[in-house]
C-alpha cells in the first residue's frame, strides 16, 4: 500500500491528473491502472511535443 501511495503521489506531483486511488492499484484493477499508465503516458507526450515545438 505505502508503495501504491508513492507511486501516486509521484505522478501528481510531476502534473499527471491520476484519478486512480492506492487501493485500486493494490487490488490490481486492470482499468484503473491502465489510467494510471495513460495519464502518464500524456504527460510524456506533452514534454516531448512542447520541445519540438
Amino acid at each position: 500500500m505505502a508503495n501504491a501511495k508513492y507511486a501516486i503521489s509521484m505522478g501528481r506531483k510531476i502534473g499527471a491528473r491520476i484519478y486512480a486511488l492506492p487501493e485500486d492499484v493494490v487490488e490490481v484493477k486492470s482499468k484503473m491502472v491502465m489510467t494510471i499508465f495513460a495519464c502518464l503516458m500524456a504527460i510524456g507526450w506533452k514534454k516531448d511535443h512542447n520541445q519540438d515545438s
